[in-house]
């Protein structure tokens, strides 16, 4: 899905995209797999209630990302909530812990 290279980059900054992955599971364990050992991965989405009805299927709670990056080789390291209308949720690269779904991946 990407076409970065395997444990190249020291992070992947994603702003208001990770809810418009078509395939979000398998986008994830790709940047997971770019990801350098100590890489991190900060998702900035729109929390709390939307001002615009646009907003409504952008927006992802802590929760729902913490739960859903649960299953990546990732670890939440903070959440930072200075941002008016979005958090920045942000994951570390976790290369030796197993994904969930798929055991055999690391």
């Amino acid at each position: 899905m990407t076409e970065l290279p395997t444990k190249a980059v020291d992070l992947v900054l994603m702003v208001d995209v990770y809810h418009e992955f078509s395939h979000p599971f398998e986008m994830m364990l790709n940047i997971c797999k770019s990801l350098k050992p100590a890489g991190v991965s900060p998702l900035s989405s729109f929390a709390g209630r939307p001002e615009r009805a646009d907003q409504v299927l952008h927006k992802m709670t802590e929760a729902q990302v913490r739960r859903e990056m649960s299953v990546q080789p990732l670890e939440w390291v903070e959440t930072i909530g200075v941002l008016p209308r979005q958090h920045i949720i942000i994951f570390k690269n976790t290369p030796s812990s197993r994904c969930a779904c798929h055991p055999t991946l690391s």
